[in-house]
Protein backbone atom coordinates (compact mmCIF):
# COMPACT_ATOMS: atom_id res chain seq x y z
CA UNK A 1 0.00 0.00 0.00
CA UNK A 2 1.03 3.53 -0.72
CA UNK A 3 3.13 5.36 1.74
CA UNK A 4 2.72 2.74 4.58
CA UNK A 5 5.34 3.27 7.35
CA UNK A 6 6.81 -0.04 8.89
CA UNK A 7 9.50 1.75 10.65
CA UNK A 8 10.93 5.26 11.53
CA UNK A 9 13.79 6.50 12.75
CA UNK A 10 13.14 9.39 15.29
CA UNK A 11 15.78 11.93 16.05
CA UNK A 12 15.15 13.03 19.78
CA UNK A 13 18.41 15.06 19.47
CA UNK A 14 21.37 15.91 17.88
CA UNK A 15 23.44 16.36 20.57
CA UNK A 16 26.63 13.69 20.84
CA UNK A 17 29.27 13.37 23.33
CA UNK A 18 31.43 11.52 21.24
CA UNK A 19 33.58 12.43 18.17
CA UNK A 20 33.71 8.77 16.25
CA UNK A 21 36.23 9.20 12.95
CA UNK A 22 33.91 7.48 10.64
CA UNK A 23 30.71 8.97 11.46
CA UNK A 24 28.54 10.55 8.94
CA UNK A 25 27.31 12.50 11.21
CA UNK A 26 30.36 14.07 12.50
CA UNK A 27 30.54 17.71 11.37
CA UNK A 28 26.56 17.91 11.52
CA UNK A 29 25.79 17.94 15.51
CA UNK A 30 23.68 20.08 16.82
CA UNK A 31 22.20 21.22 19.83
CA UNK A 32 18.76 20.23 18.92
CA UNK A 33 16.16 18.84 21.03
CA UNK A 34 12.77 17.76 19.50
CA UNK A 35 9.88 19.72 21.77
CA UNK A 36 7.11 17.69 22.97
CA UNK A 37 4.21 19.30 20.70
CA UNK A 38 6.65 18.28 17.47
CA UNK A 39 7.02 14.75 19.66
CA UNK A 40 2.80 14.30 19.56
CA UNK A 41 2.71 15.56 15.72
CA UNK A 42 5.52 13.45 14.48
CA UNK A 43 4.03 9.91 16.38
CA UNK A 44 0.37 11.12 15.24
CA UNK A 45 2.47 11.09 11.53
CA UNK A 46 3.83 7.62 11.88
CA UNK A 47 0.65 6.13 13.50
CA UNK A 48 -1.30 7.79 10.41
CA UNK A 49 0.54 5.88 7.88
CA UNK A 50 1.29 2.50 9.60
CA UNK A 51 -0.70 -0.46 8.90
CA UNK A 52 -0.75 -2.58 11.72
CA UNK A 53 2.41 -2.45 13.48
CA UNK A 54 5.18 -0.42 13.52
CA UNK A 55 9.01 0.31 14.89
CA UNK A 56 10.19 3.33 16.47
CA UNK A 57 13.97 3.96 16.23
CA UNK A 58 14.92 6.68 18.73
CA UNK A 59 18.24 7.72 17.21
CA UNK A 60 20.70 10.80 17.47
CA UNK A 61 22.93 11.96 18.32
CA UNK A 62 22.93 10.32 21.70
CA UNK A 63 19.42 9.79 22.64
CA UNK A 64 20.19 9.14 26.69
CA UNK A 65 21.36 12.87 26.66
CA UNK A 66 17.89 13.94 26.90
CA UNK A 67 16.81 10.82 29.03
CA UNK A 68 13.77 12.57 29.59
CA UNK A 69 12.47 13.18 25.84
CA UNK A 70 13.02 8.91 25.25
CA UNK A 71 11.02 8.51 28.94
CA UNK A 72 8.56 10.97 27.33
CA UNK A 73 8.48 9.01 23.77
CA UNK A 74 7.45 5.54 24.85
CA UNK A 75 4.17 6.14 26.79
CA UNK A 76 3.05 8.67 24.25
CA UNK A 77 3.80 6.56 21.07
CA UNK A 78 2.51 3.25 23.23
CA UNK A 79 -0.72 4.82 23.66
CA UNK A 80 -1.14 6.64 20.19
CA UNK A 81 -0.36 3.66 18.56
CA UNK A 82 -3.05 0.96 20.54
CA UNK A 83 -6.02 3.54 20.38
CA UNK A 84 -5.38 2.98 16.78
CA UNK A 85 -4.90 -1.09 16.86
CA UNK A 86 -1.34 -0.71 16.06
CA UNK A 87 1.66 -2.91 17.42
CA UNK A 88 4.28 -0.69 18.32
CA UNK A 89 7.80 -1.79 19.00
CA UNK A 90 11.08 0.03 19.82
CA UNK A 91 14.37 0.15 19.58
CA UNK A 92 16.88 2.44 21.25
CA UNK A 93 20.35 2.99 19.54
CA UNK A 94 23.28 4.64 21.87
CA UNK A 95 27.46 5.27 22.25
CA UNK A 96 26.85 3.51 25.55
CA UNK A 97 28.31 6.30 27.25
CA UNK A 98 25.36 6.96 29.41
CA UNK A 99 23.96 4.59 32.21
CA UNK A 100 20.00 5.63 33.02
CA UNK A 101 18.68 3.62 35.57
CA UNK A 102 15.36 5.02 34.68
CA UNK A 103 15.39 3.59 30.91
CA UNK A 104 17.21 0.70 32.06
CA UNK A 105 14.10 -0.28 34.30
CA UNK A 106 11.57 0.62 31.59
CA UNK A 107 13.66 -1.43 29.10
CA UNK A 108 13.46 -4.56 31.64
CA UNK A 109 9.83 -4.30 32.01
CA UNK A 110 8.63 -3.29 28.82
CA UNK A 111 9.44 -6.71 25.84
CA UNK A 112 8.39 -4.20 23.26
CA UNK A 113 11.45 -2.24 23.83
CA UNK A 114 14.64 -3.39 22.52
CA UNK A 115 18.47 -1.85 23.28
CA UNK A 116 21.29 -1.25 21.17
CA UNK A 117 24.48 -0.55 22.39
CA UNK A 118 27.84 -0.02 19.70
CA UNK A 119 31.34 -1.02 21.00
CA UNK A 120 33.47 -1.93 18.53
CA UNK A 121 35.46 -4.93 19.79
CA UNK A 122 38.32 -4.98 22.29
CA UNK A 123 40.06 -1.93 24.01
CA UNK A 124 42.34 -1.75 21.12
CA UNK A 125 39.98 -1.47 17.95
CA UNK A 126 37.09 0.28 20.28
CA UNK A 127 39.81 3.02 21.48
CA UNK A 128 41.43 3.69 17.87
CA UNK A 129 38.17 5.26 16.64
CA UNK A 130 35.41 5.63 19.51
CA UNK A 131 36.73 8.91 21.08
CA UNK A 132 35.25 11.72 23.45
CA UNK A 133 35.31 15.20 21.82
CA UNK A 134 38.72 15.74 23.75
CA UNK A 135 39.94 12.77 22.32
CA UNK A 136 39.79 10.26 25.08
CA UNK A 137 39.52 6.79 24.73
CA UNK A 138 35.52 5.57 25.99
CA UNK A 139 35.78 1.63 25.76
CA UNK A 140 36.24 1.83 29.93
CA UNK A 141 33.31 3.56 30.41
CA UNK A 142 31.26 1.84 27.74
CA UNK A 143 32.23 -2.09 29.21
CA UNK A 144 30.80 -0.79 32.60
CA UNK A 145 27.57 0.55 31.62
CA UNK A 146 27.13 -2.59 29.54
CA UNK A 147 27.72 -4.77 32.40
CA UNK A 148 24.71 -2.63 34.61
CA UNK A 149 22.37 -3.06 31.53
CA UNK A 150 23.11 -6.86 30.97
CA UNK A 151 21.54 -7.20 34.91
CA UNK A 152 18.55 -5.78 33.43
CA UNK A 153 17.61 -7.94 30.79
CA UNK A 154 20.58 -10.54 28.73
CA UNK A 155 19.49 -9.68 25.22
CA UNK A 156 21.18 -6.43 24.92
CA UNK A 157 21.97 -6.25 21.34
CA UNK A 158 25.87 -5.02 20.45
CA UNK A 159 26.90 -3.01 17.39
CA UNK A 160 30.20 -3.46 16.52
CA UNK A 161 31.70 -1.18 13.57
CA UNK A 162 34.20 -2.34 11.68
CA UNK A 163 37.19 -0.87 9.52
CA UNK A 164 39.86 -1.86 7.57
CA UNK A 165 42.50 -1.18 10.38
CA UNK A 166 40.74 -3.21 13.05
CA UNK A 167 39.78 -6.14 10.75
CA UNK A 168 42.68 -7.65 12.17
CA UNK A 169 40.97 -7.93 15.76
CA UNK A 170 37.63 -8.80 14.69
CA UNK A 171 37.85 -12.85 16.62
CA UNK A 172 39.53 -11.12 19.95
CA UNK A 173 36.85 -8.59 19.66
CA UNK A 174 33.88 -10.89 19.51
CA UNK A 175 35.50 -13.33 22.09
CA UNK A 176 35.86 -10.22 24.57
CA UNK A 177 32.45 -8.96 23.57
CA UNK A 178 31.03 -12.91 24.45
CA UNK A 179 33.24 -12.78 27.93
CA UNK A 180 31.21 -9.50 28.87
CA UNK A 181 28.10 -11.76 28.55
CA UNK A 182 26.97 -10.41 25.77
CA UNK A 183 24.72 -12.85 23.51
CA UNK A 184 23.29 -10.98 20.53
CA UNK A 185 25.18 -8.59 18.02
CA UNK A 186 26.38 -7.51 14.92
CA UNK A 187 29.24 -6.07 12.99
CA UNK A 188 29.22 -3.38 10.24
CA UNK A 189 31.82 -3.16 7.92
CA UNK A 190 32.25 0.89 7.14
CA UNK A 191 30.89 1.23 3.48
CA UNK A 192 32.91 4.51 2.70
CA UNK A 193 36.55 2.87 3.24
CA UNK A 194 38.67 1.22 1.01
CA UNK A 195 38.79 -2.57 1.84
CA UNK A 196 41.23 -2.90 -0.15
CA UNK A 197 42.32 -7.24 -0.49
CA UNK A 198 44.63 -7.86 2.33
CA UNK A 199 42.03 -6.19 4.43
CA UNK A 200 39.38 -8.65 2.82
CA UNK A 201 41.21 -11.54 3.08
CA UNK A 202 42.02 -10.59 7.08
CA UNK A 203 38.32 -10.30 7.30
CA UNK A 204 37.56 -13.82 5.51
CA UNK A 205 39.97 -15.20 8.08
CA UNK A 206 38.78 -13.28 11.29
CA UNK A 207 35.22 -14.37 10.04
CA UNK A 208 36.17 -18.01 10.00
CA UNK A 209 37.24 -17.74 13.73
CA UNK A 210 33.88 -16.13 14.78
CA UNK A 211 32.01 -18.96 13.53
CA UNK A 212 33.97 -21.05 15.44
CA UNK A 213 33.05 -18.92 18.83
CA UNK A 214 29.89 -18.55 17.59
CA UNK A 215 29.06 -22.68 17.21
CA UNK A 216 31.10 -23.29 20.38
CA UNK A 217 28.71 -21.62 22.44
CA UNK A 218 25.64 -23.29 20.75
CA UNK A 219 27.56 -26.74 21.84
CA UNK A 220 27.66 -25.62 25.15
CA UNK A 221 23.71 -25.71 25.16
CA UNK A 222 23.88 -21.19 25.29
CA UNK A 223 21.81 -19.42 22.52
CA UNK A 224 23.60 -16.52 20.45
CA UNK A 225 22.36 -14.08 17.77
CA UNK A 226 24.38 -12.77 15.07
CA UNK A 227 23.40 -10.53 12.85
CA UNK A 228 26.11 -11.12 10.25
CA UNK A 229 25.04 -14.99 10.08
CA UNK A 230 21.69 -15.27 8.95
CA UNK A 231 19.98 -18.39 9.39
CA UNK A 232 16.69 -18.53 8.27
CA UNK A 233 16.98 -19.96 5.25
CA UNK A 234 20.59 -19.18 4.64
CA UNK A 235 21.55 -18.43 0.87
CA UNK A 236 18.02 -18.41 -0.02
CA UNK A 237 16.75 -14.88 1.46
CA UNK A 238 16.65 -12.14 -1.18
CA UNK A 239 13.95 -9.13 -1.59
CA UNK A 240 13.12 -7.67 -4.42
CA UNK A 241 13.56 -4.07 -2.66
CA UNK A 242 17.17 -2.77 -1.51
CA UNK A 243 17.21 -1.52 2.07
CA UNK A 244 13.52 -0.28 2.36
CA UNK A 245 14.86 3.58 2.58
CA UNK A 246 11.66 5.68 1.71
CA UNK A 247 9.42 2.69 0.87
CA UNK A 248 8.67 1.46 4.41
CA UNK A 249 11.75 3.10 6.53
CA UNK A 250 11.79 6.72 7.04
CA UNK A 251 13.50 9.11 9.42
CA UNK A 252 12.21 12.52 10.94
CA UNK A 253 14.71 14.84 12.36
CA UNK A 254 14.26 17.04 15.32
CA UNK A 255 12.22 19.58 13.31
CA UNK A 256 9.67 17.49 11.83
CA UNK A 257 11.28 16.94 8.49
CA UNK A 258 10.81 13.34 6.26
CA UNK A 259 14.07 11.63 5.05
CA UNK A 260 14.47 8.24 3.52
CA UNK A 261 16.66 7.42 6.10
CA UNK A 262 18.91 8.38 8.67
CA UNK A 263 21.89 8.52 6.19
CA UNK A 264 20.23 10.99 3.81
CA UNK A 265 19.95 13.75 6.19
CA UNK A 266 24.09 14.34 6.19
CA UNK A 267 24.20 14.17 2.26
CA UNK A 268 24.37 17.14 -0.25
CA UNK A 269 23.84 20.47 1.68
CA UNK A 270 22.64 18.47 4.78
CA UNK A 271 20.48 16.14 2.68
CA UNK A 272 17.98 18.92 1.62
CA UNK A 273 18.04 17.69 -1.80
CA UNK A 274 16.57 14.19 -0.20
CA UNK A 275 14.06 15.32 1.94
CA UNK A 276 10.74 14.01 1.04
CA UNK A 277 8.11 15.96 3.34
CA UNK A 278 7.31 17.02 7.03
CA UNK A 279 5.11 15.65 9.44
CA UNK A 280 2.85 18.59 8.85
CA UNK A 281 2.48 18.43 5.00
CA UNK A 282 3.05 14.87 4.36
CA UNK A 283 5.12 13.29 1.78
CA UNK A 284 6.42 15.26 -1.48
CA UNK A 285 5.17 12.34 -3.99
CA UNK A 286 7.06 13.25 -6.51
CA UNK A 287 10.57 12.82 -4.33
CA UNK A 288 9.12 9.83 -2.66
CA UNK A 289 8.36 7.74 -5.42
CA UNK A 290 11.62 7.46 -6.62
CA UNK A 291 12.52 5.57 -3.96
CA UNK A 292 9.29 3.34 -3.85
CA UNK A 293 9.94 2.17 -7.78
CA UNK A 294 13.55 0.98 -6.82
CA UNK A 295 13.99 -2.71 -6.82
CA UNK A 296 17.28 -4.89 -6.46
CA UNK A 297 17.25 -5.93 -10.24
CA UNK A 298 17.80 -2.25 -11.61
CA UNK A 299 20.69 -2.15 -9.23
CA UNK A 300 24.24 -1.88 -10.69
CA UNK A 301 26.23 -4.35 -8.71
CA UNK A 302 23.08 -6.27 -7.41
CA UNK A 303 21.10 -7.52 -9.84
CA UNK A 304 23.92 -9.96 -10.95
CA UNK A 305 25.36 -10.79 -7.30
CA UNK A 306 25.00 -13.89 -5.05
CA UNK A 307 24.83 -12.05 -2.19
CA UNK A 308 21.71 -12.51 0.23
CA UNK A 309 22.61 -10.85 3.31
CA UNK A 310 23.36 -7.26 2.02
CA UNK A 311 21.81 -4.29 3.53
CA UNK A 312 22.49 -2.36 -0.13
CA UNK A 313 22.57 1.18 1.03
CA UNK A 314 20.93 3.72 -1.28
CA UNK A 315 22.46 6.19 1.17
CA UNK A 316 26.03 5.34 0.35
CA UNK A 317 25.18 4.42 -3.28
CA UNK A 318 24.78 8.50 -3.17
CA UNK A 319 27.77 9.01 -1.47
CA UNK A 320 30.13 6.96 -3.43
CA UNK A 321 29.09 6.96 -6.71
CA UNK A 322 26.57 9.72 -6.66
CA UNK A 323 23.59 7.47 -8.39
CA UNK A 324 21.27 5.87 -5.94
CA UNK A 325 20.74 2.89 -7.93
CA UNK A 326 24.78 2.05 -8.66
CA UNK A 327 25.77 -0.30 -5.55
CA UNK A 328 28.91 -0.91 -6.35
CA UNK A 329 31.57 -0.79 -3.64
CA UNK A 330 35.59 -1.31 -4.05
CA UNK A 331 36.42 -4.20 -1.67
CA UNK A 332 33.57 -3.75 0.58
CA UNK A 333 31.04 -6.33 -1.78
CA UNK A 334 33.17 -9.42 -1.51
CA UNK A 335 32.56 -8.98 2.16
CA UNK A 336 28.51 -9.84 2.26
CA UNK A 337 29.63 -13.26 0.44
CA UNK A 338 32.04 -14.09 2.78
CA UNK A 339 28.52 -13.99 5.26
CA UNK A 340 26.57 -15.98 3.14
CA UNK A 341 29.36 -18.98 2.96
CA UNK A 342 29.44 -19.00 6.50
CA UNK A 343 25.86 -19.26 7.04
CA UNK A 344 25.29 -21.91 4.91
CA UNK A 345 28.11 -23.57 6.69
CA UNK A 346 26.73 -22.96 10.08
CA UNK A 347 23.20 -24.11 9.32
CA UNK A 348 24.67 -27.65 7.53
CA UNK A 349 26.18 -28.30 10.71
CA UNK A 350 23.48 -27.29 12.96
CA UNK A 351 20.76 -29.48 10.64
CA UNK A 352 23.88 -32.69 11.45
CA UNK A 353 23.74 -31.48 15.25
CA UNK A 354 20.04 -31.37 15.44
CA UNK A 355 20.06 -34.97 13.75
CA UNK A 356 22.30 -36.37 16.14
CA UNK A 357 20.23 -34.18 19.23
CA UNK A 358 17.20 -36.18 18.37
CA UNK A 359 18.67 -39.51 17.56
CA UNK A 360 20.52 -39.34 21.05
CA UNK A 361 16.91 -38.29 22.86
CA UNK A 362 18.55 -34.76 23.99
CA UNK A 363 17.18 -32.37 21.96
CA UNK A 364 15.53 -30.64 24.73
CA UNK A 365 18.72 -29.18 26.03
CA UNK A 366 19.12 -27.34 22.73
CA UNK A 367 15.58 -25.79 22.85
CA UNK A 368 18.02 -22.37 20.33
CA UNK A 369 18.86 -25.42 18.01
CA UNK A 370 15.44 -27.12 17.96
CA UNK A 371 13.27 -23.50 17.10
CA UNK A 372 15.61 -22.62 14.92
CA UNK A 373 15.25 -26.20 12.53
CA UNK A 374 12.27 -26.99 13.25
CA UNK A 375 10.48 -23.50 13.03
CA UNK A 376 12.91 -21.23 11.57
CA UNK A 377 12.96 -19.32 14.64
CA UNK A 378 16.05 -17.96 14.86
CA UNK A 379 15.96 -15.89 17.96
CA UNK A 380 16.96 -15.17 21.13
CA UNK A 381 14.08 -16.28 23.63
CA UNK A 382 15.59 -15.49 28.42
Amino acid sequence: MKNIIESANIYLTERCNLDCDYCYERHCHSQKVMDSAMMERVIDFCCEHAKDHITFWIFGGEPLLVEDKVLEFFPKAARKAREKNIKPMFNVLSNGTIFSKSFAELWQTHRCVNFQVSLDGNQEAHDQHRKTKNGEPTYALVVENIKKYLKYRPDLHLRLTLMPDTVKSLSASIASVFDLGVRSLAFMPVHEVEWDQEAVNTYRTEFKKVVDLFVGLIQRKEQVYMGNIRLNSPGEYFQDIPCGAGNMFVSITVQGDIYPCHRFIYLDNNGESFKIGDVYNGFDQKKKEVFDEITIAQMKGCSTCRARNCNRCLAVNWKMNQDIKNSTRKGYCQLPVIHDEAAIRVYNYLVDFYNWAKKNKVLDEYPFVKRLIEENDYSLQF
